[in-house]
């Protein structure tokens, strides 16, 4: 298991250099993205919270933007971007988001410019929870509300579709947002 960890942090150094260098060729990516999915879904098939936790989250964006037409990128990457942006609470409970990861990633206009951008219906719902977690804790922050109290809120936007419905709106927004 420590070779394992320690090759799968030599791939998050040379996927940052993907990102920092800005390589241009889809299948430099295509390579990234196999090997990251071979990184991060154990052998059970389920998905390892603590890998995605350690990546950088800029050479994801990277990546999405390199297959803005597959439809199964998208719903990997951004699941692995969202889940990437919760810790989970010590005491259990839901996840919380982590401020400080969207501050790193570029800042909540990014994900609101990826919301406009994927065409994955499960990745639009990603994204909408995440921004929707944002506005919410936001305003939790100004006016002490109970972060829990918009549970009920949240599951009948999801329930009217709105994910699908906000996602056409986010494609116009402005270049210089967040």
């Amino acid at each position: 298991s420590s070779v394992l960890d320690d090759l799968f942090e030599k791939f998050c150094q040379l996927f940052s250099i993907l990102h920092s260098t800005q390589e241009k060729k889809k299948i430099v990516w295509q390579a990234a993205l196999n090997t990251l999915c071979w990184f991060l879904y154990e052998r059970t098939g389920k998905l390892s919270l603590r890998r995605c936790m350690s990546l950088d989250l800029r050479p994801l964006v990277s990546c999405l933007r390199m297959f803005p037409s597959s439809l199964s990128a998208q719903r990997l990457l951004v699941s692995v971007l969202c889940n990437s942006l919760y810790s989970l609470r010590p005491e259990g409970g839901p996840p919380e988001l982590e401020l400080v990861s969207i501050d790193r990633l570029g800042g909540i206009g990014v994900l609101v410019r990826l919301y406009g951008m994927v065409e994955s219906l499960s990745a639009q719902e990603n994204l909408f929870s995440v921004i929707f977690d944002f506005v919410v804790y936001s305003i939790s922050l100004d006016r002490e509300f109970d972060v829990d109290a918009f549970r009920p809120i949240h599951v009948l936007l999801q329930n009217l579709n709105a994910p699908l419905y906000f996602a056409s709106l986010a494609k116009y927004v402005p270049l210089d947002f967040g």
